[in-house]
């Protein structure tokens, strides 16, 4: 049985048709990550034989005072999450996944500003 790792933020589904969003917070809206929902979507395609996936990222900046806010709080973009993405990505994940077993194996994963889910 493979090893399966993959926290989605959301998956709606409409009978066989889905969407996968991930949720992003912050002070500014950030860079988002497209491989990152193609592979969610691929997953979803795999997992509960999709008709249609489609994929979105929320952006919800984050603001102390609702009463101050000049700049629009939220936004959605759409993301192509085709399965002839995913090949293309694999390269990428696959050294992702050897950079997460060293630092397993070398058990210095340590907390901090862009990592806070370490074991």
């Amino acid at each position: 049985m493979a090893l399966q790792i993959l926290i989605v933020d959301l998956i709606l589904r409409n009978g066989a048709d889905f969407v996968v969003v991930d949720h992003k917070t912050g002070k500014k809206f950030n860079d988002e990550d497209e491989g990152q929902l193609v592979l969610y979507a691929e997953y979803v395609r795999r997992k509960y034989r999709a008709r249609r996936c489609l994929g979105v990222f929320d952006q919800y900046r984050i603001v102390p005072n609702l009463a101050t806010v000049r700049n629009p709080v939220h936004q959605r973009t759409s993301v192509n999450v085709a399965a002839a993405r995913t090949k293309a990505l694999v390269p990428r994940f696959r050294r992702a996944w050897s950079a997460i077993q060293s630092i397993r194996d070398e058990r210095d994963a340590l907390r901090g500003d862009e990592c806070w889910f370490c074991f």
